[in-house]
């Protein structure tokens, strides 16, 4: 119930259309949405370093614009 409320919360703030196209599994679906806010929760739920397309890949965390985001992490 809370993971299809969360769900919910982030598609309703467009989060959700490119990673649902995706066909990921749920758990990875939730893991990149827990990974949106900066690098350390991308981090925190093993998703960086993150390149384009993949999840966790969000472009405001690719401050180079090198199709690597939290490259921190690596």
């Amino acid at each position: 119930m809370f993971a299809a409320v969360a769900l919910l919360c982030f598609a309703a703030a467009g989060t959700l259309h490119a990673a649902d196209a995706r066909g990921w599994a749920v758990s990875t679906l939730l893991r990149h949405i827990a990974a949106a806010p900066n690098c350390a929760h991308a981090n925190a739920v093993g998703l960086a370093p993150a390149r384009r397309n993949a999840p966790g890949y969000y472009d405001r965390h690719d401050r180079d614009n090198d199709g690597l985001a939290c490259e921190e992490y690596r």
